[in-house]
């Protein structure tokens, strides 16, 4: 094992060349071996050599006395164990077809006959009968260049198969963390090993996802500390606005506040929805579903939920509340009433929709509205306000870090389909990560 360690390469190049070199030799020496093993056994006879063989022993057999038949065949059986000629009592059958080829050497008064089984059936001109092997014909050998072809492709193609699995192991690793880290935004460390471009390759992913992380975190805590140092004069504009004597502008200003509150709650549920660190759990999302169709209706919303109860999931409770929510949302402030259905999904995962009769998105900006901090054609709502353009791509956050996705539908004859698409493994038999 150390002799195997000190020679092999440190490098994907190195490794590869090493492989293909031992792998030719291999399969060199394997065809050749084979090679010398089928010649050194000597090649089949043919027919028609076989035909001769069985005629010389059949006149020699035929001429000789009955007496001293069995020594004959003894001698016959030593010197040529291939031909198995033996003495029978068989009689020939009647629908047996003639051995012509064999019948045209073999003495006057002799026949042949082909049996069921194979076998020659031979009669003498004294009316005794002898049974021999019918010869089975096998091509001989097309030599060593051929075979050493042969076997050389198979072995660069078994060569190629086992490079791919080996060499390639820890970049499959690798693709895997990165994944997990898009969509959770949770740095996961991996152990350098591999080939030397691999190894300098997961220590800069590993970096990265240092440097991503703190970045995120960094931004995260400046949000929250600019939403925390915004909520004090949020609070005294507040009161000094319920101060105001003229209705119509302390109304304006309230509403000018509220809009304010709820734009910066909005970047921080953005934020949050990046860094999230709830743990999945198993959860009846009928539950979670009807409990936020009915916070909506306790406001007086037109939102209902339609869907079997109970419905097993693993997934992250706030995170999903949050994102049926925004949805919910959008869809009450272009439509007015909302319906959220959900259910197992037909690949074995499970769909939460939000639907509405509203005026819908046009396809060409379905994609577009994903998007943090793009928003719609303001003139399609009804109230004329805008938000940041976050509560659909937070709720495509969510659905990504539970490695589904969001989707946007038309409804017919008008309105959207928000669907959240998550897979099988957020069935009630998913392992929690």
């Amino acid at each position: 094992m150390s002799l195997v360690r000190r020679i092999w390469p440190a490098s994907v190049a190195g490794q590869v060349l090493l492989l293909l070199v031992a792998s030719v030799i291999a399969v060199h020496v394997v065809s050749l071996t084979v090679f010398l093993m089928v010649e050194r056994s000597g090649p089949p006879a043919s027919p028609l050599e076989h035909d001769l063989r069985l005629a010389t022993h059949v006149r020699m057999l035929d001429a000789a006395a009955p007496a001293d038949r069995a020594s004959l065949l003894a001698l016959v059986a030593r010197s040529d164990p291939e031909l198995r000629l033996e003495a029978t009592d068989r009689a020939a059958p009647l629908d047996a077809p003639l051995g012509r080829m064999l019948a045209h050497w073999l003495p006057p008064g002799t026949r042949t006959w082909i049996s069921d089984d194979g076998r020659y059936l031979i009669g003498l001109s004294d009316g005794s009968r002898l049974s021999a092997v019918a010869p089975l014909f096998s091509p001989p050998p097309s030599g060593p260049l051929q075979a050493t072809a042969v076997f050389l492709g198979i072995g660069l193609m078994a060569f190629g198969a086992w490079a791919v699995l080996v060499v390639t192991r820890p970049l499959r690793h690798l693709a895997r963390a990165v994944e997990a880290f898009g969509r959770d935004g949770a740095p996961v460390a991996l152990a350098a090993q591999g080939p030397t471009e691999v190894k300098a390759l997961i220590a800069a992913v590993n970096g990265m996802q240092v440097r991503i992380g703190s970045l995120l975190t960094d931004q995260a805590r400046m949000l929250a500390a600019v939403s925390h140092d915004l909520k004090t004069p949020l609070t005294r504009l507040r009161l000094r606005a319920e101060t105001v004597a003229d209705r119509r502008t302390r109304a304006a200003m309230l509403a000018d506040l509220e809009h304010m509150t709820v734009l910066t709650d909005a970047a921080l549920a953005h934020l949050r929805g990046a860094r999230s660190r709830e743990d999945p759990v198993l959860v009846d999302l009928a539950s979670v579903v009807h409990t936020l169709a009915d916070q909506f209706a306790d406001l007086g919303q037109a939102v209902e939920a339609t869907g079997p109860t109970p419905c097993d999931v693993r997934l992250r409770p706030n995170d999903m509340q949050r994102a049926i929510r925004n949805l919910v949302e959008n869809a009450l402030r272009h439509a007015g009433k909302a319906t959220i259905a959900y259910g197992p999904a037909p690949d074995g995962g499970v769909f939460v929709a939000v639907i509405d009769d509203g005026p819908g998105i046009p396809d060409a900006d379905k994609a577009r509205v994903l998007l943090p901090f793009e928003r719609g054609d303001p003139a399609r709502s009804p109230g004329g306000t805008a938000g940041l353009g976050l509560g659909l791509s937070v709720a495509s956050m969510v659905a990504e870090t539970h490695g589904g996705r969001l989707t946007l539908t038309d409804n017919r004859p008008s309105g959207l389909i928000a669907t959240i698409d998550l897979p099988p493994e957020t069935g009630a038999g998913a392992p929690t990560r």
